[in-house]
């Protein structure tokens, strides 16, 4: 029977600790600049007038950097304009990425407003957040 090699073992663990620490660096630079081409493909759709597609790469960056608080209120914007004359669901979304732009960024009194706005154009799903965006831009101090 043969028996176990623990030098030959240790280089294993060593060779495949170091390949995946590797690994993960590589991926982890991938991963950034892949983003940061997405946001400046974005601002070339949006440059274009095509911010159907504007919203679509700001999504997608979004989904890889989540606490770019200036990117969540443009794409919030650009989302909105790409489908202000589509009813229903996709003016229910638009409210959800400004509820979630004005988590990202609180004390923007025009996100404030847009949300109440757009609660107030979804009623009557959505009386309740819109009374407390209202509530919120006559008294910012009510906010929690």
């Amino acid at each position: 029977m043969r028996k176990l090699n623990p030098i030959f073992l240790a280089g294993l663990l060593a060779v495949t600790t170091l390949s995946g620490g590797l690994a993960y660096v590589i991926h982890s630079y991938q991963v950034v600049r892949n983003a940061e081409g997405l946001r400046d493909r974005a601002r070339k759709f949006e440059q274009e007038g095509e911010r159907s597609k504007a919203a679509e790469a700001l999504s997608r960056y979004l989904n890889l950097k989540k606490d770019d608080s200036q990117t969540w209120a443009w794409y919030a914007r650009v989302l909105d304009e790409s489908t202000k004359d589509r009813p229903g669901r996709t003016r229910e979304r638009v409210f959800l990425v400004y509820e979630e732009a004005l988590r990202h960024n609180l004390d923007d009194a025009k996100l404030e407003r847009r949300c109440a706005e757009l609660a107030l154009e979804l009623q009557p799903e959505r009386t309740v957040e819109a009374r407390q965006h209202l509530k919120d831009l006559v008294d910012p101090r009510t906010c929690a």
